[in-house]
């Protein structure tokens, strides 16, 4: 028991120095993707307690939902996602394409 508590006080230790002597960002440039990492990741965690909070409030929680079939819906939810996100590149690769045929065509 006692290990582990010394254990618990060391890694509190390494993040107290970590925050404490983390080196401030050079330039804005740098920063801000740092904060729309930082920003996406409250908005994933924000949107899913609303949702959750919704449906607990409307009473409509699946009743008998076990951990299998939440991992499932999970990743059924990520694949959508995934077949989504790659549909959006393909979008914007026609997309550029389309602005660049326009473009050589404009300047000839």
């Amino acid at each position: 028991m006692v290990d582990g508590l010394i254990e618990r006080r060391l890694v509190v230790a390494d993040l107290v120095h970590a925050f404490a002597y983390a080196k401030p960002f050079k330039s804005l440039a740098t920063f801000i993707p740092h904060l729309f990492g930082l920003a996406w990741k409250a908005v994933i965690v924000l949107g899913g307690l609303v949702l959750v909070t919704y449906c607990y409030f409307e009473n409509i929680l699946p009743d008998g939902l076990t951990t299998g079939d939440a991992f499932f819906l999970a990743s059924a939810a990520m694949s959508i996602a995934a077949i989504a996100i790659v549909g959006l590149g393909y979008g914007a690769f026609a997309t550029v394409w389309l602005v660049k045929l326009m473009v050589t065509i404009q300047t000839r």
